[in-house]
């Protein structure tokens, strides 16, 4: 019984839309498959105003598409087209289009994609490009383009682009990109890059890079904020991090004592003028003989003669008595030196400091110790930054 009444549905509708090719209408279109609905596909007499179906095919939609799977159409779409898995058109897309799972545009769009998993356009996209996965654009972009997985540009991008995971643009970025993980631009970039954990800007970066990571792999003009700042040609700006590096920078090995620590070792990112240091040392002043103190310090150089130079830094540590049922288990110290280097070899340097610090609690902020130290250092140049071409 149900099935003598598809077959009875199917022959109406082709009979139907036999009737509307020969009368030259093709304003409505009753789909259940391509090749079983009131509009055959070659119809370009008229165009489609309403589609309703399962899965349609038609030449082209001015108006508005509704379908239970999805939508091809051969040209272009001026309307709305809304399936519940894809929506394909071979032309341009102006206006609305929304799928379960995923849009596909041959030429450009002007308008809203909006799908599930993945969105690809051909051309240039003007509008808001929303997917749970994957944006792909074959030529620019202008508008917002958010994904939660990936966004990829071939060509040039102005607007916003947000990601769950990356950004990746082939051609110059104008404008604003933000990911959960990382940024990745080709070109030119004039903006902001912001993430959670990298930024990388393959040619000259204008404007802010904000993240754990950020990578400049030409000139940089404007700021870099995170935990590891790069660029790889000249800075006309300010880097904020715990480590800065550029090609001038040496990674130097520094081992150090006084009476503040007795003992400390750590890794010195100096350039020309600016440095910052990171390092661990043991036997902090009157605490118990097992505590441990780190410490992060940044600071300026300036050359006084061919191989001496004088440099002062500003230093926070963080001193761990590995004890905490006693009454000062951790506190922090606040450091200033003032230091005199001598560049003993190419790779060797000795440098003696003074220095005055404030040692605080954690648990009340209480001053524990405040007073004058001095140390004796030695630093070896391990490495650089230096980009190989």
């Amino acid at each position: 019984m149900k099935k003598t009444i598809w077959t009875l549905l199917a022959v109406l509708i082709i009979s139907m839309g036999a009737r509307a090719q020969s009368s030259g209408i093709g304003g409505i279109n009753l789909s259940l498959w391509p090749g079983i609905a009131t509009q055959g596909v070659d119809t370009v007499s008229g165009k489609t105003l309403l589609n309703l179906g399962v899965n349609s095919k038609m030449n082209q939609l001015t108006g508005i598409g509704l379908n239970v799977l999805g939508s091809t159409t051969v040209s272009g779409v001026n309307g709305l087209q809304l399936s519940g898995l894809f929506n394909v058109v071979g032309e341009d897309m102006r206006g609305w289009q929304a799928a379960g799972i995923t849009n596909v545009v041959g030429g450009d769009l002007t308008g809203v994609s909006v799908s599930g998993l993945v969105n690809v356009i051909g051309g240039q996209t003007s509008g808001l490009l929303m997917t749970g996965g994957v944006n792909v654009l074959g030529d620019g972009a202008e508008g917002i383009i958010a994904s939660g997985l990936l966004n990829i540009v071939g060509g040039e991008a102005k607007g916003i682009q947000l990601a769950g995971i990356g950004n990746i643009d082939g051609d110059p970025v104008y404008g604003m990109q933000l990911a959960g993980l990382f940024n990745v631009s080709a070109g030119e970039t004039v903006g902001l890059q912001a993430s959670g954990l990298l930024n990388v800007a393959a040619e000259q970066m204008t404007g802010v890079q904000v993240g754990l990571l950020n990578v400049a792999a030409s000139a940089m003009n404007g700021f870099q904020i995170g935990l590891f700042n790069f660029h790889a040609d000249r800075l006309r700006g300010l880097q904020i991090g715990l480590i800065n590096a550029n090609p001038s920078t040496r990674v130097q090995l520094l081992v150090s004592g006084g009476t503040s620590t007795l003992f400390n070792v750590g890794l010195r990112f100096k350039s020309r003028t600016f440095y910052t240091i990171l390092s661990a040392g043991t036997k902090y002043r009157e605490l118990h003989p097992f505590n441990t103190a780190f410490t992060y310090r940044a600071g300026l150089a300036i050359p006084v003669a061919k191989a001496l130079e004088i440099s002062g830094d500003l230093g926070y540590q963080h001193i761990e008595t590995f004890r905490k049922h006693e009454a000062v288990n951790r506190l922090y110290n606040l450091q200033a030196r003032l230091n005199l280097e001598y560049q003993c070899t190419e790779k060797v340097a000795l440098f003696l400091t003074g220095g005055y610090e404030r040692g605080y609690t954690y648990r009340h902020g209480h001053l524990l110790h405040d007073g004058l130290f001095g140390e004796i250092s030695t630093a070896l140049t391990i490495g650089s930054f230096k980009v190989t071409k």
